[in-house]
């Protein structure tokens, strides 16, 4: 399953798109819906994920919207492994009352840890209760892809939650292409080319393409 993250829409567009897509992603940090559009978007048909990235808004007030969207029918929401404390824990309390699953992500844009860090940060997000853990890093060279992609075949009893791992950048692409042969539940794409909210995403239409030319092997 792909899904498309979206940033920079407007409501009506954002409406539009939903009509087309099985998962989208709403980066509520890249755009300023009044409540009342974030009710109307996450009460939809269509699966989404509520994020709101660390940095736009007060800390009170993005936990308070992520909280509005999960009580609207957000299906995921991703909440940052490092997030203050009280923080996580209101996201996570909300999103087990409402059956809302949670994303515990991972960002690094220096540099892609050691594989032991990563593993370690694996095996946290599953303790705090994370029902996907998402790790994206910089990445800068095959070595760094090899340890992402090598994430996939940890299979010890507790790290059985899903994993989607992605590298950033160019030469990280290929991370965004493999992941659904390699187990990942779903990928991330932007809706359109020009349009991404992360380094190195690739547009829906070619990521299809990439699928489609994979299939007709």
């Amino acid at each position: 399953m792909i899904c498309v993250s979206t940033g920079n829409i407007d409501f009506t567009n954002l409406i539009s798109l939903m009509e087309t897509e099985e998962l989208v992603e709403i980066r509520l940090d890249l755009n300023d819906f009044s409540d009342n559009e974030l009710v109307k978007i996450f009460s939809a048909s269509t699966k989404t994920i509520a994020t709101c990235r660390p940095g736009i808004f007060l800390e009170e007030e993005r936990i308070r919207k992520l909280q509005l969207c999960i009580v609207s029918g957000a299906s995921f929401v991703d909440i940052e492994i490092d997030s203050i404390e009280n923080s996580f824990k209101t996201i996570s309390a909300t999103a087990k009352e409402h059956n809302c699953s949670l994303i515990i992500s991972y960002h690094n844009y220096k540099r892609t840890p050691s594989l032991p860090e990563l593993i370690n940060l694996y095996r946290s997000s599953s303790e705090m209760g994370a029902d996907i853990m998402k790790i994206a890093t910089s990445t800068s060279n095959h070595s760094d892809i090899a340890k992402l992609l090598s994430l996939y075949n940890i299979k010890e009893s507790s790290q059985l939650i899903p994993v989607i791992v992605i590298g950033m950048g160019e030469i990280g692409k290929i991370t965004r292409v493999s992941a659904l042969f390699l187990g990942a539940p779903f990928t991330y794409a932007s809706f359109k080319a020009g349009e991404e909210t992360a380094e190195g995403q690739i547009g829906k239409s070619d990521l299809q393409k990439i699928y489609n030319i994979i299939d007709d092997e």
